[in-house]
């Protein structure tokens, strides 16, 4: 059934397609709304979309009936995970043309992840690099917004609000493989089983959440858009900035931190985990000399803010356990080993803030 709609400037072809793809041993049924754009701008296709998924409760599915096809003849269920590509800045465009560039790399490796998932089909790979992906984008609307005269800063919440389910998933299921063995008592161990299955289902129904199908179509929206105002200074001004304001927050965050209030690491651990992820894009288009020692040094104090972390969700998470008493040895040992890396991280961050210069 096809019917072709005037919305805006685009005339749309709405296609409500109940079928099959099929071979000789095997079948794929489908049952999808297919818009197509027959003239117009994508701009409105997406508009157009995002007041059906609104309507409808539709989710998005970037899969096509061709691969449907393909893994029925290879007879697997789903195709490799989406892996990211290396983001480049291109020097010639203004700031916010390569924002929006980005943002549309990170969605081309989000989505096809994304429907994975919402079909139910996933593989741990897949579960992965979606939320890479979900923190690539949440990343880049929040340390770059003055890139833009855009407003990204809801965005940038919504996405982080998306991404804590991943990252709760994934946790659970490192203090699995982790703590397993050292949990004597199985009432805690089942405690873990249930949190892994429950946050699985909840993230099964949040990928194709109204809100948040919603949300990719607005990202895809401003990722195919432009500024219609003009911006003052060039890609390597706003660049610049950038990076003193997080040199700036980093040194901050090391002078607060006390390892005698493990808590007060939060900030400094938040702030090298932005800087590993910027820091890579930003200096791209510098021409500095001994730039691989400065990112060595970033990511030796990256790793043991990582392992810094691991540590201290888990032991959070038992201390909200009703633990047993033969479980409180497996607390004791997450302490013990915190503080070790919680040394490591401060060591590791103040030898980076040496090492390095600011970009001129």
């Amino acid at each position: 059934m096809q019917n072709v709609i005037t919305f805006e400037d685009a005339e749309i072809e709405i296609s409500l397609d109940i079928g099959e793809v099929k071979t000789e041993t095997a079948k794929q049924e489908i049952y999808e709304v297919e818009f197509e754009l027959k003239s117009g701008s994508i701009q409105s296709l997406l508009a157009f979309s995002f007041e059906w998924v609104k309507k409808y409760q539709l989710w998005l599915d970037v899969r096509s009936k061709a691969e449907f096809g393909n893994l029925l003849v290879l007879g697997h269920k789903v195709n490799p995970a989406k892996l990211a590509k290396e983001p480049q800045l291109n020097k010639k465009d203004t700031a916010d043309k390569n924002l929006r560039g980005l943002i549309a790399n990170q969605l081309q490796h989000l989505l096809p992840n994304i429907s994975a998932i919402s079909a139910q089909v996933a593989e741990p790979e897949h579960i992965l690099q979606a939320q890479t992906a979900l923190h690539h984008l949440h990343l880049t609307l929040s340390l770059f917004k003055d890139w833009t005269h855009s407003k990204t800063e809801k965005w940038a919440h919504q996405l982080s609000a998306f991404e804590s389910h991943f990252k709760n998933l994934q946790h659970f299921e490192h203090m699995q493989r982790t703590l397993g063995a050292l949990l004597q008592n199985p009432k805690t161990a089942e405690s873990l089983d249930k949190d892994i299955l429950y946050a699985n289902e909840k993230l099964i129904n949040l990928v194709k959440s109204t809100q948040n199908v919603q949300h990719y179509l607005e990202l895809l929206m401003f990722s195919l858009g432009q500024s219609e105002k003009p911006q003052a200074h060039d890609l390597k001004w706003f660049a610049q900035n950038t990076l003193q304001h997080q040199y700036k927050q980093l040194q901050e965050s090391l002078n607060d931190a006390d390892l005698s209030d493990l808590e007060s690491l939060e900030a400094l651990a938040q702030h090298l985990n932005e800087l590993k992820f910027s820091f890579p894009i930003l200096t791209n288009i510098y021409d500095v000399k001994n730039l691989q020692k400065y990112a060595k040094s970033l990511n030796d104090a990256q790793q043991a803010c990582e392992q810094y972390q691991v540590l201290a969700s888990s032991s959070s998470y038992l201390q909200q356990t009703d633990l047993d008493a033969s479980d409180w040895f497996a607390l004791g040992w997450l302490t013990a080993k915190q503080e070790v890396y919680a040394e490591k991280l401060l060591e590791a961050t103040e030898q980076f803030l040496v090492s390095r210069k600011f970009l001129k």
